[in-house]
């Protein structure tokens, strides 16, 4: 059986492409480092998180920044682009998932690290 897509989802995406390219296309550096991971729809459709992350953590106060000036001009381009009535409230939300995976990854290496020696020991 096909998985079905909702309405909702492909709006969903709809928005996060949109934004992306919306973003490069603005002349501030502080929103070109900005990727959006997710968008999150309530189901009135009226607000919409949108979960971003950037590739530099030491520009993420600068990037919150140039996001939250940027939410109106987003919203306009997304009534531009997207055929819509009401184009959702824009709510940007830090998403830390990489900065969790890199220690997550820290800390699956020092566990694999410690083992090791602990097997190496035990040969002796």
């Amino acid at each position: 059986m096909a998985n079905k897509v909702s309405r909702k989802q492909i709006y969903q995406e709809q928005i996060q492409n949109e934004l992306s390219q919306a973003l490069r296309s603005f002349n501030d550096s502080r929103l070109t480092c900005i990727s959006i991971t997710k968008v999150e729809l309530t189901d009135d459709l009226a607000q919409a998180n949108v979960y971003w992350d950037t590739w530099d953590s030491s520009k993420r106060e600068d990037a919150t920044k140039a996001f939250e000036s940027a939410k109106g001009r987003l919203r306009s381009v997304l009534a531009q682009n997207l055929k819509v009535r009401h184009v959702p409230q824009i709510n940007p939300l830090y998403d830390s998932q990489y900065e969790a995976e890199e220690h997550i990854n820290k800390i699956l290496k020092s566990e694999y690290v410690q083992g090791k020696n602990a097997g190496s020991e035990s040969d002796d």
